[in-house]
């Protein structure tokens, strides 16, 4: 079964300090929620990068197989 990731990334000011975010859901729908500060600094572009890149290590780290990540940045999915 799937799991489940949505991420975000923000950089203040732009580009600025690196902030990300991510919400994981097992296929049994046990939640993790993440947050940090990145020790980079950078564009909002390579916040929502780092975002998804956390988000494969954490899912990966949990066992995950397959992983469907849903982002509101084009850029970082494509």
């Amino acid at each position: 079964a799937d799991w489940t990731a949505w991420v975000d990334g923000t950089a203040l000011p732009n580009p600025g300090r690196i902030g990300l975010g991510l919400v994981l859901v097992s296929p049994a729908g046990v939640r993790q929620d993440h947050a940090r500060i990145a020790d980079a600094r950078g564009c909002n572009n390579e916040a929502e990068v780092r975002a998804v890149a956390a988000a494969l290590e954490i899912a990966a780290a949990a066992g995950a197989r397959r992983l469907t990540i849903f982002s509101d940045s084009r850029f970082a999915v494509d």
